[in-house]
């Protein structure tokens, strides 16, 4: 797992205080998107700002918690959920097609549509 820095301090703490900004379930790319240009306009002070407690979250995370079960298990869990979501997926798309075909083929039953093969 990569070590936070500046930058994504900076986008959670915009995500906490706009709340309505980043959305309900906030990814980094939408985070970036919407406060990137804020970024920008912080002068260097704000940023060491950012980057200073990055740094010592840093060093916290390599000399005890990175060792940590908990952060494995948290990777492991954030995994599975991906794989899940994207079974969801797979299984929507396949229902959807089943409606589909249902469709087609009961209009060319009633003969108002000549059937074609066709892949999705």
């Amino acid at each position: 797992m990569p070590k936070p820095n500046g930058y994504v301090f900076f986008l959670r703490d915009m995500a906490r205080k706009h709340p309505e900004q980043a959305g309900e379930n906030p990814d980094f790319h939408r985070l970036q998107s919407k406060f990137d240009p804020l970024w920008h306009r912080l002068s260097q002070e704000e940023k060491e700002a950012y980057k200073s407690r990055a740094r010592n979250t840093n060093r916290t995370l390599s000399t005890s918690a990175s060792a940590s079960p908990y952060w494995r298990s948290a990777g492991l869990k954030a995994a599975k959920e991906a794989e899940e979501a994207e079974e969801k997926r797979k299984e929507e798309r396949r229902k959807m097609e089943a409606v589909v075909k249902e469709a087609v083929d009961g209009f060319a039953r009633a003969g108002k549509i000549m059937r074609m093969r066709v892949r999705c």
